[in-house]
C-alpha cells in the first residue's frame, strides 16, 4: 500500500520499491545518497539499485567510512524508464523529507546526477559541479555524475570525482588518495541513456529538515 501522500500522482498505479537499500541500521547512517527513480529492471528484479549503473556505484560506495544509505527522490518507476516530471518529484517530496528526517544522526546528503541536484538545491550544470559540497544548507551537501552517464560516457574518473569528496568529508584527504579507481572495476559499459529535466518546488534542504 503506498502512503496517502501518494494519491493523485500521475505515477500513483506504477510500480515501486519499498526495499530501499541501507547497508545497516536506520540510527547509525551518517550518509546518504540520493537517486532519481527506479528503473524497470530493479522492479523486475523486485530489488532497489539493482541495475549495472546502481550496481557499479554500490561498488565504488563498499567501503565508506561511515554508513550509508541509498534512497530514491522519486520511488515508483516513471513508464519507459523516462525520467520523472516537475509535478511528480514535488508530489514525492514529501516522502523524502520525512525520511531524512528518520536519519538522526545523518551528516551528508549526496545528490546523484542532474535531476535530483536541481530537484534538492535548485543547481544546474552536474558535470561542473561534479565532486562538490555546499555548506549553506541545514545539512551539507555533496553533488555527484549519475553513474549511468558514467557508463554511457564511458568517463568513469567522473564518477571517481564525484565520490572521492565525499570520503574525505568523512575521513580526511589522505584516505581518499588511497582510494581503490573505479576504473578498476570490471564493468562492460553500455549505451545507457540519461534524461536530466528542470524542477522547481519544495526543496528537502532549503528550510529545517
Amino acid at each position: 500500500m503506498k502512503p496517502t501522500s501518494c494519491i493523485g500522482c500521475t505515477l500513483y498505479d506504477q510500480p515501486w520499491l519499498e526495499d530501499i537499500c541501507t547497508m545497516g541500521r536506520e540510527s547509525e547512517v551518517k550518509a546518504l545518497f540520493i537517486g532519481k527513480c527506479p528503473t524497470l529492471i530493479e522492479i523486475k528484479n523486485v530489488h532497489s539499485f539493482s541495475d549495472k549503473p546502481w550496481t557499479l556505484f554500490k561498488a565504488s560506495i563498499s567501503e565508506f567510512p561511515v554508513l550509508p544509505k541509498l534512497t530514491y527522490l522519486v520511488k515508483c518507476a516513471p513508464p519507459g524508464d523516462r525520467s520523472p516530471n516537475k509535478k511528480e518529484i514535488n508530489q514525492c517530496m514529501e516522502l523524502l523529507i520525512e525520511e531524512m528526517e528518520t536519519l538522526k544522526n545523518l551528516e551528508l546528503v549526496v545528490c546523484i546526477g542532474d535531476t535530483v541536484m536541481n530537484a534538492v538545491l535548485a543547481k544546474k550544470g552536474i558535470t561542473k559541479l561534479n565532486g562538490s559540497i555546499f555548506f549553506d544548507t541545514p545539512i551539507p551537501t555533496a553533488v555527484c555524475i549519475d553513474p549511468e552517464y558514467a557508463l554511457r560516457t564511458g568517463d568513469l574518473e567522473m564518477l571517481e570525482k564525484g565520490i572521492v569528496p565525499t570520503i574525505s568529508y568523512f575521513s580526511g584527504p589522505e584516505l581518499a588518495l588511497e582510494y581503490t579507481k573505479l576504473n578498476d572495476v570490471p564493468f562492460i559499459l553500455t549505451g545507457l541513456v540519461s534524461t536530466d529535466i528542470e524542477t522547481t518546488g519544495k526543496r528537502p534542504l532549503q528550510g529545517n529538515v
